[in-house]
């Protein structure tokens, strides 16, 4: 799949400063294009094509790569209007952005989208020089309210600066000076400080392992070759790399980066046919160390995927046995030794109890339980919305609850066609209960009234959707509430009536929390679906 390089800069036209966007993507011919209605010199053109574009096959040489030839353009984002002005590019501010948009498509490398840069690649051996129009520059980075970080030249890097007048050289030092109150303004002297201020590890570790060179040797270490000490800086220590940015993602609470970590790594190592060296025990001495809430509440276990661990596996040696079964165990959330003191556990719980729960139950928790299953149904192609009998009725709502299942990763068995078709009945019946039942959806499927099988099938995953939610909300109060004793329970309920106090009227503000103690696990579902609903039963207690 062609990947699309995209890094931000900002450009001045006639005084007035714009943020934009330099677009990079592989081509299939010899040489590079230059595309769209922002167009280059001749002699931005020559300077890309002698200087922009051997650096980075030069970088991709060092990892084994082979050299590649881009499509260019740039993209106004900010002021539209503009784009019909015939905009042209003269000068060389735009060649730092240039080089990080062509090895993100290289690379499959993504350049953060806060990340504004400016500077002059002066020569093949990567050295950045300083450019005009800084303090007009910043003014729009900071203007830019999804940038907060900006790359410029290193001005003490060129005693040419000092040719500027005394007034213009005061001018810029001031504007950076200034603009170091509201974004961070980093000035870097070559491309190897740049890309070690652009590209974050996490990106590098991906990259590594996408385009193959994630266990390969660092090259060595040449005083003054920048393209080298670019590779140096995309190989060097991608294993400790990889670790960290796992051990980051799961302390910050976000499994879902670190389970794509976790994935691709794994795939890695299948596609070159080798077991990685104590997977299973690293793996186990992060998870071990994270919170006994973080690992119950905010790690959705299995980490990786049955079948990729399985055929990761045949590819150990027989030393590796013992580091199969710690990962199998890890993977599952099995095995942790999580044997703090009494008295550690009481204090985690009463002091995170009610934020893990706000966490786990808000809209974005719950969106995420909702996203597969609506991937699901996108992917489920019906090739027609009417039923003409009860059998092929049965048949497709059959086929689209097995769909659901496998594409939600619910199934721990094979299916048996029998069980499958009961439990889809089950659900439709459900899904349908305020509406008729099974009886009324067959008829639905039948006459296409309100869209036939489309909407027999819409319904269905809403109702499956709430089903799963209503489980995980179930499964968030059992785990952190019910563990609790009285004191820490009062404790949470306290604190939890403190918090949506100011969506309650006086008389339920101005009631001892004791009293609502019994009813926690009701007051928390209702909270789930509305204050309205919350204030209401509680002003029938």
């Amino acid at each position: 799949m062609e990947t699309i390089g995209r890094a931000k800069t900002v450009l001045v036209f006639d005084d007035t400063a714009v943020i934009s966007s330099i677009i990079a993507h592989e081509n299939d011919s010899d040489s590079t294009s230059f595309l769209g209605q922002v167009s280059f010199s001749d002699n931005e053109r020559k300077h890309i094509n002698e200087i922009i574009v051997p650096i980075v096959h030069n970088i991709l040489q060092y990892l084994g790569l082979p050299g590649k030839s881009f499509n260019i353009s740039i993209v106004n984002l900010s002021v539209a209007s503009m784009m019909g002005m015939g905009m042209n590019i003269s000068g060389f501010s735009a060649d730092v952005p240039l080089f990080l948009a062509l090895l993100s498509s290289a690379l499959d490398l993504p350049i953060p989208d806060d990340i504004v840069s400016t500077g002059h690649i002066a020569s093949i051996e990567g050295d950045i020089k300083p450019v005009q129009k800084i303090p007009e520059k910043i003014t729009a980075v900071i203007a830019d309210s999804d940038a907060n970080k900006f790359i410029y030249p290193d001005l003490d890097s060129d005693i040419s600066l000092d040719a500027l007048s005394p007034s213009a050289k005061q001018e810029t030092e001031d504007a950076i000076i200034n603009a170091k109150a509201k974004i961070r303004a980093i000035p870097v002297k070559n491309i190897a400080e740049l890309l070690e201020t652009a590209i974050p590890d996490e990106a590098i570790v991906l990259s590594s392992m996408a385009k193959g060179y994630f266990n390969l040797q660092k090259p060595p270490n040449i005083h003054g070759n920048q393209a080298l000490k670019c590779a140096r800086i995309l190989t060097e220590n991608n294993q400790n790399r990889f670790w960290t940015v796992v051990d980051r993602n799961l302390f910050a609470e976000d499994d879902r980066k670190a389970k794509h970590l976790l994935l691709e790594f794994v795939r890695f190592h299948i596609q070159k046919e080798m077991y990685p060296a104590q997977f299973g025990y690293k793996l186990k001495q992060i998870i071990s160390s994270l919170p006994s809430s973080t690992k119950r509440l905010k790690i959705r276990f299995p980490l990786i995927p049955m079948e990729d661990c399985i055929s990761l596996t045949q590819f150990a040696s027989k030393s590796d046995h013992d580091d199969i079964s710690e990962l199998y165990s890890v993977v599952n959330g099995k095995n942790f030794d999580n044997r703090k003191s009494l008295s550690m556990q009481k204090q985690e719980n009463e002091t995170n109890t009610l934020k893990n729960i706000l966490s786990e139950i808000d809209e974005t928790a719950l969106a995420e339980i909702s996203k597969p299953i609506d991937e699901a149904r996108s992917r489920f192609i019906l090739d027609k919305i009417i039923v003409e009998s009860h059998e092929e009725f049965n048949d497709i709502i059959s086929s689209f609850y097995v769909h659901l299942l496998c594409n939600t990763n619910t199934l721990s068995s094979p299916v048996n066609i029998k069980d499958a078709l009961s439990d889809a009945l089950d659900l439709l019946e459900k899904a349908f209960s305020d509406r008729g039942g099974y009886n009324t959806a067959r008829a639905e499927a039948k006459s296409g009234i309100h869209g036939g099988l489309r909407f027999v099938i819409d319904i269905m995953t809403n109702h499956y959707k709430i089903d799963k939610q209503e489980k995980h909300i179930n499964m968030v109060i059992k785990e952190s509430i019910d563990s609790l004793d009285a004191t820490e329970k009062k404790n949470f309920i306290k604190e939890f009536m403190e918090y949506i106090g100011p969506h309650m009227p006086e008389d339920i503000r101005s009631q001892p929390p004791e009293r609502y103690i019994r009813h926690y696990d009701e007051i928390v579902r209702l909270y789930v679906q509305s204050m309205d609903k919350v204030k209401q039963y509680l002003s029938r207690l």
